[in-house]
């Protein structure tokens, strides 16, 4: 049994449909954490497709943020004026096609 068969509170992560959304892009060095969220159910900082550019420390201090208040059913517009006082804005917001990848966007703004 994995991880994501626990039982736990989240913000979903995927989408079963295509929906737009927008990315919040963190630059650490040559590396980028970025948010994602689609103003409905998804608000997350996983990086799948980006893995390779992830600045996977603060991609996962940004997840802890996202689950703990999850975990205590913040709504996800609170949550998202919380994260931004905890990380301040984002270096590049993009408007993105599918909130379930946003690598091509993402991989375009910053050059990768």
């Amino acid at each position: 049994m994995g991880l994501e068969m626990l039982p736990s509170k989240h913000y979903a992560v995927w989408r079963e449909d295509r929906a737009e959304g927008t990315a919040w892009v963190y630059s650490v060095g040559d590396k980028v954490a970025v948010v994602k969220f689609d103003g409905e159910k998804i608000f997350s900082a996983t990086s799948k497709f980006l893995i390779d550019v992830d600045a996977a420390d603060l991609s996962d201090q940004m997840q802890d943020f996202i689950c703990n208040c999850a975990d205590r059913d913040v709504p996800i517009d609170q949550a998202r004026e919380m994260f931004l006082k905890r990380f301040g804005p984002p270096d590049l917001i993009l408007k993105v096609a599918d909130v379930n990848d946003v690598s091509p966007e993402v991989r375009a703004a910053v050059g990768f």
